[in-house]
């Protein structure tokens, strides 16, 4: 009898205790670049990001095409994985191409020809993902949802205007100037 009595003792005091997981704490500000890519460019997009207290600004000044965005984290995903977030982002863009063929009968020396109009493309991204901080300065951002995309300028050579809303997907990796976490405390240290 006193052994069950003691066991149900031990089961009731282990429902009541909780871990003591401490968490180390993220660098509340950090510059980095950033690469990634998608399902809808053939190119890796180039950015620079500006995170403060899990808020990331990030530029995009690629070729011809510019974009901005804003990513918040949301949560980490356990106390223990403290480095893996799930985030919530919003990008928009604006750029502009030159689309189309040459002629083959003109004459011209422009390596686009008289046949060629410049398109303009406006987009809209609404996306969520998982965010992962890794060695000290690294970082991984994979991201889905879904990409509003217009194409205007064709009019004038017979070419309809467009837009349509498409799925989206993204992988990209980054690094950070400063480390992502401070060092450890004293007491977490192994020896």
């Amino acid at each position: 009898m006193y052994k069950i009595i003691i066991l149900i003792g031990f089961f009731l005091l282990s429902l009541c205790s909780l871990a003591q997981i401490s968490t180390p704490e993220k660098r509340k500000f950090n510059v980095g670049i950033y690469a990634g890519l998608s399902i809808w460019k053939e190119r890796p997009m180039a950015a620079v990001d500006f995170s403060y207290k899990g808020s990331t600004l990030r530029i995009m000044p690629n070729y011809k095409y510019y974009s901005l965005g804003f990513t918040q984290e949301l949560a980490k995903l356990s106390p223990t994985f403290y480095n893996l977030v799930w985030t919530a982002s919003v990008y928009g863009g604006l750029g502009n191409e030159l689309d189309g063929f040459p002629d083959p009968k003109s004459n011209t020396t422009s390596a686009a020809g008289k046949n060629s109009y410049t398109k303009n493309t406006t987009t809209g991204i609404l996306s969520t993902g998982l965010k992962t901080y890794f060695a000290k300065r690294m970082y991984t951002h994979i991201m889905g949802g879904v990409m509003y995309n217009k194409n205007t300028g064709g009019a004038s050579h017979g070419v309809k205007d467009s837009s349509e809303i498409i799925p989206y997907f993204e992988f990209g990796i980054g690094m950070n100037f400063f480390k992502n976490y401070p060092k450890l405390k004293p007491e977490e240290t192994e020896e």
